[in-house]
């Protein structure tokens, strides 16, 4: 599931990148009016993509996420409360296993995912420049104009999971902030209660 949200999503901002580039090719002079409508109306084309996707995956997206948040914890607990090198070869190799799969979906996802906000901030902006340039030439019409106004005005278009978790590749630094304070915190709360039971063992071996 996450393998191919994950890759629509590398496809839509690849899209995005071309239009860019295509922005590119012209000249300030021969990126009149018809043209900036036919490249606006192939983004969005995109954007349209990118919220039906939206609406079937983010919910999906959104637990496949905190699962393997919490399968991250669930593993830097038990490593923490245990030494590590205490525990069976089979079951360390288990631990590492799920360890590095939670983590590679997390930030494989967040990575990719994230690219879309940052293809089209720099589509945005290659926009900009190329209808600003014409201004400033005097090529400029009111309706491109207003046009330029409107489509600057846009909000950024970030995915989102169940319009809780933005899919930000700044995301990937706050859920790891996140998941080792909080199993820290965990891990010390529960290991006075180990300390104790281990110091009522000891008393009550010796007496």
């Amino acid at each position: 599931m996450a393998l191919f949200f994950t890759s629509l999503c590398w496809c839509c901002s690849v899209h995005i990148d071309k239009l860019t580039n295509k922005i590119s090719e012209y000249s300030a002079e021969e990126f009149e009016l018809l043209l900036q409508l036919d490249v606006l109306k192939s983004k969005k084309r995109i954007y349209d993509v990118l919220l039906k996707i939206q609406d079937v995956f983010s919910v999906q997206i959104f637990f496949i996420i905190l699962a393997n948040v919490f399968m991250c914890s669930s593993v830097i607990g038990g490593i923490l409360i245990r030494n590590f090198g205490e525990f069976d070869q089979f079951i360390q190799l288990d631990y590492m296993y799920y360890l590095i799969n939670s983590i590679s979906c997390v930030v494989i996802t967040l990575w990719i995912v994230g690219l879309i906000p940052i293809e089209m901030k720099k589509f945005q902006q290659r926009f900009y420049e190329k209808t600003h340039e014409r201004l400033l030439l005097r090529y400029s019409t009111v309706e491109a104009l207003h046009l330029k106004i409107d489509f600057y005005n846009e909000p950024d278009f970030v995915m989102t999971g169940c319009d809780i978790l933005p899919l930000r590749r700044s995301t990937v630094l706050a859920l790891i902030g996140t998941l080792f304070t909080y199993t820290i915190l965990l891990v010390d709360t529960n290991m006075p209660g180990k300390v104790n039971n281990l110091n009522q063992s000891n008393i009550g071996t010796t007496a």
